[in-house]
C-alpha cells in the first residue's frame, strides 16, 4: 500500500487550497472563525467545516496551531509545517516576503 502524498491531498479541496492562499497572502495568522467570517461569505460552509479542514491542514503538516485558546475555532493556525513551502509552490504563489 503507497502512502498518500499530504501536500496533494490538501490542495485537493478548494477550502483548504483557500486557506493556504489566505495564510500567505495575509501574512498574519488566522482562526477559524476569522477565516469563516472573512473569507467564506455568503457559501455555505459552516465553521465546523473550517474547523475540520484547518485541522486537516495540521495533520498533512502545512499549518500548525498555537497552543491556545482550547477551542479550536478561536486558535491561530499559520504557514509553518514541513509541508508548508511544497504547498505554497504547488499553489503557484511567489514569494513577495519572508514569512
Amino acid at each position: 500500500m503507497s502512502k498518500r502524498n499530504p501536500v496533494d491531498h490538501a490542495l485537493n479541496h478548494w477550502l483548504r487550497k483557500r486557506m493556504v492562499e489566505a495564510l500567505w497572502h495575509s501574512h498574519e495568522p488566522l482562526s477559524a472563525e476569522r477565516f469563516h467570517r472573512e473569507f467564506i461569505g455568503g457559501e455555505r460552509v459552516g465553521l465546523d467545516r473550517v474547523v475540520y479542514h484547518a485541522r486537516q491542514l495540521d495533520k498533512d503538516g502545512i499549518v500548525q496551531f498555537d497552543a491556545e485558546p482550547a477551542n479550536v475555532a478561536r486558535r491561530l493556525f499559520f504557514l509553518a509545517g514541513p509541508n508548508s513551502e511544497e504547498a505554497v509552490r504547488g499553489l503557484g504563489l511567489t514569494p513577495s516576503r519572508p514569512h
